[in-house]
């Protein structure tokens, strides 16, 4: 395994790049919303994490249904082993097999934990 390992799980996934979707795929839908949701000099604190909130979930199902979900089709269509999940698992690796896509965001789970 390579990466850093803490207490079993091993951290060293890829994400697409946030400063990237903002500059290359800026007039794109998903992206305009993602910058209204930047809280302004002008929200109150309250508001403020909202919109924070409201952009990391809105930032992950972008991840989720771009890069990482391509991504992951292509390994394994190919048969690589090197998919990119949203949560992995503590206990031994499993096969390429046992992960799919979520239906609501398309992020990469244990295909037991969907339901």
């Amino acid at each position: 395994m390579k990466g850093k390992q803490k207490e079993g799980r091993v951290y060293d996934k890829r994400q697409a790049c946030m400063s990237h979707l903002l500059h290359r795929h800026s007039d794109e839908r998903e992206v305009v919303e993602l910058k209204e949701t930047d809280p302004k000099p002008t929200d109150n604190q309250e508001t403020a994490e909202e919109k924070k909130q409201k952009r990391k979930q809105q930032y992950e199902l972008i991840r989720n249904r771009g890069v990482d979900f391509y991504h992951n089709q292509e390994v394994l269509n190919q048969g690589g082993s090197n998919i990119i999940l949203v949560r992995r698992p503590l206990s031994k690796e499993q096969d390429n097999a046992s992960y799919g896509p979520c239906p609501d965001c398309l992020g990469f789970y244990l295909t037991a934990d969907l339901w």
